[in-house]
């Protein structure tokens, strides 16, 4: 298991205090009934504590931290449904620095390499806030300047209404090439699938965390239902379900900082098996809560959509369990 260091841990402890005080219910309630992914509040959190330049070099005013530092970050963003782009942005600062601008990366078609790029990618995390975008093509991975032409984000949806989807419009876009060749674009595609993993795994706490808090305010027969014995066993099945998968994701991660030939695969089985039991959590977390948790007003609405982006982006579990076996030779 790949252990973090001081700086590490300091970073998840400030990110666990701050993330979920600036995201109280009432507030996540009231981002989603305005129709937005968009919190002002959160984005300038990450700004001024670094977050969203954790990847970028030192040379150019950031951490020059890797996957790993991401992924810490992304557990507790995903413990707070952070909404917006932070997905997107910091991915991208993997590859490009940004330079102070909002980032995101296009990963879901790889385009055809030429001087200028066209065609359309769907699934752009954050793009109709970016102002730049990571494209994939053959040769390698790009960047396009969304502001120079050629190039737009259509549409805001998905099932997450804290993460939405675009898609990428371009019409003879200039790009500038990143270094790297053909091999990066499967790197960061590892890369995406290890933070949606750590993401998962912030959010299956959360929806533990409420269920727990739930259960021992919740009284029928004049007790909390805490003590009945069937909702205790279906907390603690769900506990010792979340309880090892921190392990599987910072494993994935200190994989690909390192360059291990095993990096692929651990990236897949993080990514299946995290996301299965976030969307396992939320499922029992809704239940838990009775009627209150079918409704929109419910607390535990805004990780459901997080459960099901999880799972569905950049492979389900079914996809990647079957690269992990033809990784193993089983295929």
């Amino acid at each position: 298991m790949t252990g973090l260091d001081d700086a590490q841990w300091a970073l998840a402890a400030l990110l666990h205090e701050t993330l979920p005080a600036l995201l109280p219910p009432a507030r996540l309630a009231a981002i989603l009934d305005a129709d937005t992914d968009e919190d002002p509040a959160s984005w300038r959190c990450l700004t001024e504590t670094g977050v969203l330049d954790l990847a970028v070099p030192v040379a150019g005013g950031g951490a020059g931290e890797g996957v790993l530092t991401l992924a810490v970050a992304a557990e507790e963003a995903g413990y707070a449904a952070v909404p917006g782009g932070f997905l997107g942005h910091v991915l991208a600062t993997l590859t490009v620095d940004p330079g102070g601008r909002r980032a995101t990366v296009a990963l879901g078609q790889v385009l055809p390499d030429a001087r200028r790029l066209t065609g359309t990618v769907p699934f752009v995390p954050g793009g109709h806030a970016a102002e730049l975008v990571v494209v994939a093509t053959a040769a390698g991975l790009s960047v396009v300047d969304l502001r120079a032409g050629g190039a737009l984000v259509e549409g805001a949806g998905g099932v997450d209404p804290t993460r939405r989807l675009g898609t990428l419009v371009l019409d003879g876009a200039a790009h500038e090439p990143l270094p790297g060749g053909p091999a990066r674009v499967g790197w960061l595609v590892d890369a995406a699938r290890v933070l949606l993993a750590a993401d998962a795994h912030g959010g299956a706490r959360r929806c533990l965390d409420l269920a727990v808090a739930h259960a021992r305010d919740r009284e029928q027969f004049g007790r909390p239902i805490a003590g009945f014995q069937a909702v205790r066993h279906q907390l603690a099945d769900l506990a010792t379900a979340i309880a090892p998968g921190r392990g599987l994701y910072r494993l994935a991660a200190g994989h690909l900082d390192s360059g291990a030939d095993r990096a692929h695969t651990a990236a897949a089985l993080a990514k299946a098996h995290l996301s299965e039991v976030f969307l396992t959590a939320a499922r029992d977390c809704v239940r838990l809560h009775g009627a209150l948790g079918y409704t929109w007003d419910g607390p535990v609405n805004p990780w459901v959509g997080r459960a099901l982006f999880d799972h569905a982006l950049h492979g389900t579990p079914a996809t990647l369990r079957r690269i992990v076996a033809d990784g193993l030779g089983w295929g």
